[in-house]
């Protein structure tokens, strides 16, 4: 065996390792604007109310059920 094919092979892994973290944060990112986006819906209505919380809150009560 060559003296690169075992850096090689880790090079891969950690490859495969940072495109896995890109991958959970762009589902992160996307999420997050979502929130954003539903905050700032609500935001512009009168009486608002945090939607972020509400769904909070609504978990928390089917957890205690």
């Amino acid at each position: 065996m060559q003296p690169c094919a075992p850096v090689r092979r880790r090079l891969q892994a950690k490859l495969a390792d940072v495109r896995e973290k890109l991958a959970n944060l762009q589902k992160l990112e996307f999420e997050l604007r979502s929130a954003l986006r539903s905050c700032d819906k609500e935001l512009r209505k009168q009486g608002a109310h945090c939607p972020i919380l509400r769904d909070r809150d609504l978990q928390g009560e089917k957890t205690r059920q």
